[in-house]
């Protein structure tokens, strides 16, 4: 089960948060901090955090938007 929000704080950077809660043999939670910047309209390039009790993540990503 996942829950968030995305918002963009200029028109060309996004910001989003979500608390993920997986239930499977053991249950475990946690928060995903998140930002694309977009280059152009159809291309964005972003960094991922996430936060879980015993491990951190984090991952670079791009995106290319078919409009």
């Amino acid at each position: 089960m996942t829950g968030g929000i995305r918002g963009l704080i200029t028109p060309q950077f996004e910001i989003r948060g979500a608390v993920h809660h997986i239930n499977l043999d053991n249950s475990d939670t946690y928060l995903e901090m998140a930002g694309d910047y977009f280059f152009t309209q159809n291309f964005a390039a972003g960094l991922s955090l996430e936060f879980a009790g015993d491990t951190d993540a984090w991952s670079l990503g791009a995106r290319w938007y078919f409009r």
